[in-house]
């Protein structure tokens, strides 16, 4: 039978490394209150208008896209919005009915949102915040 010991630094190297991980989502969420505008790669919008009002852990707000996609292009009332550490998540239903996801990162110096979002299939998404 073999044995294998962890020396002292070795198990903080690891301990160290999954707390870092861990942090990543789970820290104190970041300021994403504001207005955001986006655009998106392989979808018909040609632009995104983001308003976030954040509450701690929670977000509301409303999205709108402008270009002929079945979004429509009115105000969408944010559901379900939530920041986590630098994690952004929320859903709004468009004008066909059909709900756009969004999961998105908030960049290291709090001026982008990147991320994915989905409505009929997947696109990328990118919002970069106005006025600062």
């Amino acid at each position: 039978m073999t044995r294998t010991i962890l020396t002292v630094p070795a198990v903080a190297v690891v301990l160290l490394a999954a707390a870092a991980c861990a942090s990543v989502e789970t820290g104190p969420p970041r300021d994403v209150a504001g207005r955001w505008t986006g655009q998106c790669t392989d979808c018909p919008v040609r632009a995104f208008t983001l308003v976030l009002v954040q509450d701690g852990g929670r977000l509301r707000g409303t999205l709108q896209a402008s270009g002929r996609t079945g979004l429509g292009e009115s105000e969408m009332v944010l559901r379900e919005g939530r920041i986590a550490g630098r994690a952004v998540t929320f859903h709004a239903v468009g004008a066909d009915g059909i709900p756009l996801h969004a999961n998105l990162r908030v960049s290291a110096d709090g001026r982008t949102l990147t991320g994915q979002g989905r409505h009929r299939a997947a696109f990328a998404l990118t919002f970069t915040r106005d006025g600062r």
